[in-house]
Order: structure tokens, then sequence, then C-alpha cells
């Protein structure tokens, strides 16, 4: 009796081990079904992801009026929160010094004499250079859009690309919420149309051989200052200088008046492109 028991006990544990692995056949077929199902949609999903790219940079589309398309990150960059380089305006590479002496766009220095007073009121004779634009920047127009070959954006990133203009600036202002990430030390800007946002990295100006930082001595600069060229000439100030997208940490949200019109053309900024999709 005791062998037939256990003869009885021994085909139950295999019953139950043959329904035990047939279970486990079933799991593993429902498992490798949701799986290809969840690889397609990744799929999709990585199809559209590279479908919000031109020539190899990612964009993000703000759901703008203008229909423009603003980039993820700096020219140079390879993140969103990277300052990448730092351009003149209309000079394509990078340097070192960012001075009138090493600008390539062709200019006139004229040499100028003047009286400057002190704050404690002493005076005295002073020259200097002036210089401004010549050749094929001229004051013809009241504005004038930054070159193909002169802009950095399409040289470096392709022709789809550009600098963004005064208009898309203040048009990114006008229909964005902005928000100051201290962390991170920039802007995100979010737009009112679609909810999608970039985000902007404070990386400071170029002077000269100084690297960037901020124009009111509020420490390290390249944290809590940021300047994004414009590729837009305005007539009455384009002989030496450039509108420019100007924020810090004493801006809460991007208005208008942050474009300025009074940055040096040799300054070294950075560049935010922008596109747009053929029609």
């Amino acid at each position: 009796m005791k062998t037939k028991k256990s003869q009885y006990v021994g085909s139950i544990e295999r019953e139950s081990i043959t329904v035990t692995i047939l279970l486990l056949l079933a799991a593993s077929l429902l498992l490798t079904t949701s799986c290809s199902s969840t690889s397609k949609v990744a799929t999709s999903n990585t199809k559209t992801s590279k479908s919000a790219s031109l020539e190899g940079h990612k964009y993000v589309d703000l759901g703008l009026p203008s229909k423009t398309l603003w980039a993820t990150c700096n020219v140079g960059a390879k993140k969103a929160d990277g300052y990448g380089n730092f351009y003149a305006w209309g000079e394509t590479k990078p340097k070192n010094d960012y001075s009138w002496e090493t600008y390539t766009l062709p200019v006139d220095s004229i040499k100028i004499s003047g009286k400057t007073v002190l704050p404690n009121n002493r005076e005295f004779n002073d020259k200097w250079n002036y210089y401004r634009l010549k050749g094929r920047y001229t004051i013809n127009t009241e504005k004038m859009k930054l070159l193909p070959e002169d802009d950095a954006a399409t040289v470096n990133w392709g022709k789809s690309w550009s600098t963004p203009t005064v208009e898309q600036w203040n048009e990114l202002c006008d229909t964005s919420l902005c928000h100051w990430e201290q962390q991170m030390k920039g802007f995100l800007v979010t737009s009112k149309k679609n909810g999608k946002s970039i985000f902007l990295p404070a990386c400071g100006t170029y002077n000269g051989k100084e690297a960037p930082k901020t124009y009111f001595n509020e420490g390290d600069s390249v944290r809590y200052d940021g300047a994004y060229w414009s590729g837009t000439l305005v007539k009455e100030k384009m002989e030496n200088t450039a509108p420019y997208l100007r924020f810090n940490t004493g801006y809460q949200r991007m208005r208008q008046s942050y474009i300025t019109t009074g940055r040096q053309l040799p300054c070294g900024m950075s560049i935010r492109p922008v596109a747009k999709l053929p029609e």
C-alpha cells in the first residue's frame, strides 16, 4: 500500500508540474504579446521624435502664429542646458578674443576726440576709435536680416536654420510664460498655445578676452546672466550694435522690453536657432 500511495503521490506531483509548466508557457506567451504591442508604440514614439528634427538638430513646435520652430539647444551645445559656443554678430566661428580688433566683418575705424568727465568732475581730453559696419550691411533699409553666409546657425546647422530675428524673439516673449530655474540657472519658456517648453541657459557674454560675466557685478554671470543674439540690424543702431535678448535672475518673466538694441557687434553671445518647415 505504501508503494501505491507513493506512486499516486508521484502522479499528482507530475501532473502539478505539468500544469505549472503550461501556466508558465501561457504567461510567457501573454508577456511576449504585451511586449510586442509595447514595442510598436515605442517605435511609433521614436519615429515621432525623429520627425521633430531638421538636418540632425531637434526642435520644439510651440504652436506660434508664425509657425516658427525653436531649437532645443544652443549652437555648439549637445543638450538643452549646455552653453554651446559664443559668437560675435555676423561671425560663424568661436574664438578667444571678442573685440573690434579681431572682428571679421568689414568695418571702418574713425579716430574720435572728446572730453571724458570722471565722477569727481575732473575732465580730460581723450581719443578713441569708433567702428562702424561697411560693405554688404548698409543703412539703406529700416531693418536688415543677417545674411546666411554670416549666420552661425545657418553655417553650422544647415540652411533650414537661422538666428532669430527681433520679431521672432518678441513673438516668443509675448506668447510664452517664463520661469527662472534656479538650479539649472536659466529660463524655462513655456508656450501659452500648447504647453510645450524650451530652456534658455544663462550663459553670459564675452567681452574682449574676458570670460562671460554679468553687467551688474552680481557674481558668477555665467550662471546668472543670459544674452542671445538676434539676426536683425536696426537702422538707427546698425553702425556698430545689434538687438539681442537679455535676461538675468532679476527677471521673472520675459517681455518685449527685454529685447535691447545696444550691444556692440564683436561681443560673444549665445545663439538659439529657429527654423520653419517647408510648406
